[in-house]
């Protein structure tokens, strides 16, 4: 758990020192602060599923407010639209990078497809807080990676 601390609190850390996310820092800052209150839900798999829910919650919306602020053309509304708009930027976006196709197609793998197996699919729950500490590793990872874009 002192792990889930750790990431929880680096990607708060990248949240407060990001101008895209002007206003809308505390309430991605709180979303990731849940995932660490949820350790004292008793019910070991509902703590599980309520960790992923806060995480990828926190990381949708981080995404959205990256994309919007950079004026990426984003066709969609959902994680993983937020990263295919940024393999390629369009011409009006102010970023200077871009993701590539394989690392969309990881985070996609390792996070996106993952989220949306617990969420969409009745009685799936994550299996361990092992599970729950990698999705915060791949998080920070894409978090990070974007954010220097």
């Amino acid at each position: 758990m002192a792990s889930h601390r750790r990431r929880i609190r680096a990607m708060q850390s990248l949240i407060a020192g990001t101008p895209c996310f002007s206003g809308q820092e505390p309430t991605i800052i709180n979303e990731y602060q849940d995932v660490y209150l949820c350790r004292r839900i008793r019910s070991n798999k509902r703590k599980l599923l309520l960790q992923l829910l806060h995480s990828t919650r926190a990381l949708d919306t981080s995404l959205k407010n990256f994309v919007t602020y950079h004026n990426c053309n984003v066709n969609g509304n959902s994680l993983g639209s937020y990263l295919r708009s940024l393999i390629r930027p369009h011409h009006h976006s102010s970023l200077s990078g871009s993701l590539t196709r394989p690392q969309v197609d990881y985070f996609q793998d390792k996070i996106v497809n993952k989220r949306n197996h617990y969420v969409h699919e009745a009685g799936a729950f994550p299996s361990s807080d092992r599970e729950i500490e990698i999705l915060l590793n791949e998080m920070q990872n894409c978090l990070t990676i974007v954010l220097a874009l």
